[in-house]
């Protein structure tokens, strides 16, 4: 248990993981993560260092007191924060909120807001990213130990979306060929709009000549609301389309290019 509550308030944020060639939002970081590694470089007096602490996952309870650090981080910028022992008895609990800033992620516990940590980060892979900065491992009052860690994002924050499956509609070859251009144009139009609302998070066509034509996913709040936007889809409205849909789950990153 020596250094729990120093691990906690440097690797909390930690878990929160950003990539330059991706965007850094809420969103996109937001999921359940497991510390892997850590490395802190203690300061003493005029800035010296005087003593390195590192640890990997396999002896987390050797050299920190804990066998297992994994946080639930929720796109509606709240945390919890999971220390488990031997056993997997539970050491600690701590809720706060977190939220980015440029390339940089603040967590706030709860009760201690003063205690926030800002981490640079970058993806090493597909799951795991390293992340560093300053803390105070060493509870001298100074932000001033080097730290240095990896994580692992174990599974990402999932949500509901409405999957709408664009199909030809029985009429759709008595539409007169002066028009089909014009619906096209609206149609297309209609996307572009949903797309910069925040609505549409994945469109686009199926390649073969098959009776479902397209798909979207809408990122809204109910079946109401995903069935008023489809039934006013130009191609829709002009009898070219029908639509059927039906509620997903899926990752809540999800979003169109």
């Amino acid at each position: 248990m020596k250094y729990l509550l120093t691990f906690y308030l440097s690797a909390t944020v930690g878990f929160l993981l950003a990539q330059e060639s991706r965007p850094i939002s809420m969103q996109n970081m937001s999921g359940n993560w497991e510390a892997e590694s850590i490395s802190v470089s203690v300061d003493g007096a005029q800035g010296v260092s005087v003593k390195t602490i590192e640890a990997n996952k396999t002896d987390f309870l050797q050299v920190l007191g804990i066998k297992t650090n994994a946080g639930d981080y929720h796109s509606d910028s709240t945390y919890t924060e999971y220390y488990l022992g031997e056993g997997d008895s539970l050491l600690a609990k701590i809720e706060g909120r977190w939220y980015v800033s440029q390339d940089s992620m603040y967590a706030y516990p709860e009760g201690a807001p003063e205690k926030a940590n800002a981490f640079r980060v970058r993806w090493l892979d597909e799951e795991r990213a390293e992340f560093s900065g300053l803390v105070d491992w060493d509870n001298d009052g100074q932000q001033d130990d080097r730290f240095v860690g990896i994580s692992r994002r174990i599974s990402e924050e999932m949500q509901t979306y409405y999957m709408v499956m664009l199909k030809a509609a029985p009429a759709r070859d008595t539409i007169p060929d002066q028009k089909l251009a014009q619906i096209q144009s609206e149609h297309l139009a209609h996307i572009r709009n949903l797309a910069r609302e925040g609505k549409l998070s994945v469109a686009g066509p199926f390649l073969d000549e098959g009776e479902i034509r397209g798909i979207f996913i809408l990122n809204v709040d109910s079946m109401e609301e995903a069935r008023a936007i489809t039934e006013a889809d130009p191609a829709v409205k002009a009898g070219r389309l029908i639509m059927e849909i039906r509620p997903w789950y899926g990752p809540s990153r999800l979003k169109i290019d």
